[in-house]
């Protein structure tokens, strides 16, 4: 009867455990994430349509591509020079293309309303021939324009002079070149409609204009970071001519530096966060392509590359049978492998200027075995680090079984940097990110990037990241992502990271079970020196997310939970909260560790549970007391 007793009173122990867990705070892990991309309305060129030509053409047919080029380096004089328009996305070029300089008419944007005073720029890229080359705003609800003949900054005083040396034979060289211009739109346009109105007019000697990437409703940090960006476009054609070097020296030296532009540098100088905007299409025309990426060893030259369809929206790399997860976040993720690119090539993408603040710590997902993040300096872009994809494994025969192998080809794994020696308030300069393709050749010579996170204001805790794979049609496996960490050791985030994985390695081994602490002497080591933690590490190991296996029926069903999801023994909590528990149970008894889940503390649930256990306690001691009386009567 007392081992009855006793073993109902260690059930309500238990119980009351499980209670506080199945009752537990069931809030979702807080992860940090970059700030939401901006709400401006981007207007592909190709939206655009064609209106007063002396040509039967549409605006397909003066549209080129974000890579070409023009005077492709081949003959003498001008056409002996390669130049590149500086484009940042598809544009319309009207001086080469559907009749060339003889080609006289006028491009129109569809219809826009303006609602937001807050939000009251637009920008775009413009070049070509000066004259009757302008853009003018036209409103149809107004009936009239609101903004009349902007023009290029076209420049071509200098000429050409074959007898000069290189440097000097074009000189002041902005020719079809396009240049980035915004526009401030007027009080009067607030709720009505407008339109971006193109006109060349002109047939002859630069006769016709290059214009693209468009935005609208705009802050003015928006046109700023769209601004810093194409400068770093123009620093990046090193591989053309010295001729085209000279064109965008000129613009970024004398152009750009010009009152007009004054507001922009003044506003790009206080830019402090990358902007990423993975969950935007066409969003990478907010970001410089380097070219010299494509061209070095000669490999290949990506012209043709697709960026409107560098997004992904897929769950799984279908091309293969094995259907391997890319562990995206969100909708959208920059998928190297949907652009044309090939195991072969390479290329690389550079952000606009910011200030590296908060902790310091930087995050990506990366996949592949090509994939680097860099950080360089904004103003030479001179690499200051880089880390190559450490989360890349390609296991013997582990293609085959992804979610249990530890197979991670192109299944993207976030890693954590630490680069606070080049914080702004250190170095005194501010930064850009460089996503790159940087590998030649070999098996998964592919890259893709994700949740591009640029500023922690405290040190975060660890997610766990769940990912399922299909082999055909089934079954499906399920399993979790690690995290990687690049940084020293001995930094509050790095003594934290240890010790969460420690800590999964030790209390989450036992492959299906819930909880199979095989030794909890080591729980109570761990418990040690988490107790040990200083407050910094401490936090992020308490707000890191635990996970939990529950099996049901065979074992490739087998689910991994993630923070927030379930009840009771699918419970997951948090690191801090769980080791603390665990370490309070005896070497003596490690099996009933086993499938009891995880329990997150709270305040309400763990007195619930003291309530549960003291009546427990309370009944045997009654039980107890009442036989001892009753055998001394």
């Amino acid at each position: 009867m007392k081992k009855l007793l006793f073993s109902l009173g260690l059930t309500a122990v238990f119980g009351a455990a499980c209670l506080g867990a199945s009752l537990s705070n069931n809030q979702a892990f807080k992860e940090a994430s970059a700030e939401a991309a901006s709400a401006e309305r981007y207007i592909p060129t190709d939206t655009f349509f064609t209106l007063q030509m002396n040509y039967d053409k549409s605006i397909g047919d003066l549209l080129r591509g974000r890579n070409d080029r023009f005077w492709n380096g081949q003959g003498s004089g001008f056409d002996g020079q390669e130049r590149t328009f500086n484009a940042m996305d598809t544009f319309a070029d009207s001086i080469h293309r559907a009749g060339g300089e003889g080609w006289i008419g006028a491009i129109q944007s569809p219809d826009i309303t303006y609602t937001n005073s807050s939000r009251k720029y637009i920008s775009f890229l413009f070049g070509g021939g000066s004259g009757n080359i302008f853009i003018n705003i036209w409103s149809p609800s107004l009936g009239k324009n609101v903004i009349e003949n902007v023009h290029t900054k076209f420049d071509n005083t200098g000429g050409f002079d074959e007898s000069k040396p290189d440097e000097e034979k074009l000189n002041a060289p902005v020719s079809c070149n396009m240049v980035f211009m915004y526009l401030e739109l007027p009080d009067e346009l607030l709720n009505q409609t407008y339109a971006v109105f193109v006109r060349d007019g002109k047939d002859s000697d630069y006769g016709g204009f290059t214009f693209g990437s468009l935005y609208v409703d705009q802050t003015i940090e928006d046109v700023a970071r769209h601004f810093s960006a194409h400068k770093a476009q123009l620093k990046l054609n090193e591989f053309t001519s010295i001729w085209n070097r000279n064109a965008n020296e000129y613009i970024l030296n004398t152009t750009y530096m010009t009152d007009y532009y004054a507001t922009l540098r003044s506003e790009e100088a206080k830019l402090a966060d990358a902007d990423t905007g993975f969950e935007v299409n066409n969003r990478l025309s907010d970001w410089a392509y380097d070219q010299n990426e494509s061209r070095a060893g000669n490999d290949v030259d990506l012209i043709s590359i697709d960026f409107n369809s560098i997004y992904s929206t897929a769950d799984v790399k279908a091309n293969f049978t094995e259907r391997m997860p890319m562990n995206k976040t969100g909708n959208m993720f920059l998928n190297g492998d949907t652009s044309g690119v090939g195991e072969d090539n390479r290329y690389k993408i550079v952000s606009s200027a910011f200030k590296l603040s908060g902790t310091g710590l930087v995050s990506v997902k990366m996949g592949g075995k090509s994939t680097r993040i860099s950080l360089l300096r904004a103003d030479t872009l001179a690499e200051l680090d880089h880390v190559d994809n450490p989360g890349f494994n390609d296991p013997s025969g582990g293609v085959g079984n992804v979610a249990t192998s530890g197979c991670r080809c192109n299944t993207m794994a976030r890693t954590y940097i630490d680069w606070s020696a080049y914080l702004y308030s250190t170095v005194g300069y501010q930064v850009r990110i460089a996503l790159a393709d940087y590998r030649v050749g070999g098996d998964w010579g592919l890259s893709y990037f994700d949740e591009l996170v640029t500023r922690y204001d405290t040190l975060p805790g660890l997610p766990v990241d769940r990912i399922e794979q299909q082999f055909n049609d089934t079954p499906v496996y399920y399993g979790e992502v690690p995290n990687f960490y690049v940084g020293s050791d001995e930094t509050d985030f790095g003594v934290a990271f240890n010790f969460v994985n420690d800590y999964l390695n030790t209390a989450r081994r036992g492959g299906t079970k819930a909880c199979n602490v095989v030794n909890s002497n080591e729980m109570k080591a761990l418990y040690a020196r988490y107790s040990g933690l200083n407050a910094n590490a401490k936090a992020v190991v308490d707000a890191s997310s635990d996970f939990n296996h529950i099996t049901n029926g065979d074992w490739w069903l087998t689910r991994s939970t993630v923070t927030g999801e379930g009840e009771g023994n699918n419970y997951v909590g948090f690191v801090g909260a769980n080791v603390t528990y665990f370490a309070q149970f005896g070497a003596s008894s490690p099996s009933l560790l086993v499938n009891l889940g995880v329990f997150g503390e709270n305040n309400n649930t763990s007195m619930i549970a003291i309530i549960v256990a003291l009546v427990a306690i309370t009944s045997i001691m009654f039980v107890i007391v009442y036989r001892r009386k009753k055998t001394n009567n």
